[in-house]
């Protein structure tokens, strides 16, 4: 067999090879990609300034619920504690039911759970806080399973790699942005309830 007849083979190159080129996007899509990734990396932002907001505020909570490190550690073990499985509950969630209805319901999980945590601290109590940051952790990896599979729908391989570091990186900085307005807030205000609310 020649080399030409090996090129010819229908078994050189099937339908789904990875070496088969990549088809074109739309033109209309590849105009507003990148706007889709901004509001992609809101997600991220939103998510992680949020997941942060008891590290900036340690002490303030420390004082208001008179708790000490080890207590208030379990902020973070909590919310932490849902996502060993939730990341891949979304993940089987988004492939059945689609990214659109699973990042909906996992935001309205952050929503609440963020909100259960700011109204713990007018009641206040501290366990009412731990509940809210587990909600919160229900659905804190979902949102980044889809926030990921949404870029991944709207870029190349080309660019997909791009996308995904700039999602990244746009997250961090939802925790720096944590890490200076929320003592700023809380010092202004002199209150919890208003950094914790500004979260929301």
């Amino acid at each position: 067999m020649t080399n030409s007849d090996i090129c010819k083979s229908p078994m050189s190159i099937s339908k789904g090879s990875f070496y088969q080129p990549l088809e074109p996007i739309p033109r209309t899509r590849r105009r507003i990609r990148w706007f889709v990734l901004v509001l992609a990396c809101l997600l991220y932002v939103g998510d992680f300034y949020a997941f942060d907001n008891p590290q900036a505020l340690q002490e303030a909570i420390q004082q208001k619920f008179d708790i000490g490190t080890s207590s208030f550690n379990l902020l973070y073990s909590f919310v932490m504690v849902p996502n060993i499985v939730m990341p891949l509950v979304g993940g089987l969630l988004v492939d059945k039911l689609g990214i659109r209805i699973v990042a909906f319901c996992s935001l309205l999980l952050l929503i609440l759970g963020q909100g259960i945590v700011t109204l713990s601290v007018t009641i206040p109590s501290f366990a009412v806080m731990i509940a809210g940051r587990i909600v919160f952790g229900l659905g804190c990896n979902v949102v980044l399973v889809c926030q990921s599979a949404f870029i991944a729908k709207w870029f190349d391989k080309k660019e997909l790699s791009l996308a995904m570091a700039i999602g990244m990186g746009v997250g961090a900085m939802g925790s720096s942005a944590n890490s200076i307005l929320s003592p700023v807030i809380y010092s202004w205000r002199k209150s919890l309830f208003d950094p914790l609310f500004f979260s929301l």
